[in-house]
């Protein structure tokens, strides 16, 4: 769970402390006040590479900091994340990302510097972001089929086929790249027994003339 967001010199925000309580959180003001610019900074901070994040004039670094308390679940999600960089694993988890005036950012774990990707990856397991659009999600049948397969409790059978099917994929992507080379390798010598042909039957004419002569 989210437990406190700082946000120093982004965008519009030149000092901003977000403390969440359990429960149902929300954030409201009229238009121009902030709303989009804290989310936006929690997807700078979640690891998201189109954050739309930049350093707030005439500052010249940025920052965003996300604490959060871990549940037993959450810890074994992160678990062998956090055990492959060597770093703690609490009951918090403190996650943060600065940015330049040039645009450059930096992102760290418990303190540590990672790589952008690895906070995206922790971060998966901890914020799940939706808006207006995501409903337009469901006209897609790639949606409908993983909402049927995680309603119908088909998961494990889904992740267990996926692996031969990738596999019967590139094997047929392979067997189709070895048939186009035969077909053209099949073209190229019918090419060359014709070009034979022809030097072999001018050679045949200019022996013949060469007889007569």
């Amino acid at each position: 769970m989210l437990v406190y967001l700082g946000i120093q010199d982004l965008t519009l925000i030149e000092n901003a402390r977000l403390e969440m309580s359990a429960g149902l959180n929300v954030l409201s003001g009229e238009s121009g006040a902030g709303k989009s610019v804290v989310l936006d900074a929690l997807g700078f901070v979640a690891g998201q590479t189109r954050a739309r994040a930049k350093v707030r004039a005439p500052a010249a670094l940025g920052q965003v900091e996300a604490l959060f308390e871990l549940s037993e679940e959450d810890r074994r999600a992160l678990a062998p994340i956090l055990e492959r960089l060597e770093l703690p694993l609490d009951r918090e988890l403190s996650l943060s990302r600065r940015i330049d005036a040039n645009g450059r950012s930096r992102c760290f774990v418990q303190g540590s510097l990672v790589p952008a990707r690895i906070l995206g990856d922790i971060a998966e397991q901890l914020i799940e972001f939706s808006d207006q659009g995501d409903s337009h999600a469901l006209r897609s049948p790639q949606a409908q089929l993983e909402l049927l397969d995680g309603c119908a409790g088909l998961e494990p059978l889904r992740l267990a086929y996926q692996e031969p099917y990738q596999l019967w994929l590139r094997s047929t992507v392979e067997l189709e790249e070895v048939q186009r080379r035969a077909a053209e390798a099949e073209r190229r010598r019918d090419f060359l027994e014709f070009q034979l042909n022809e030097l072999a039957g001018c050679a045949e004419l200019d022996f013949a003339r060469e007889t007569e002569q």
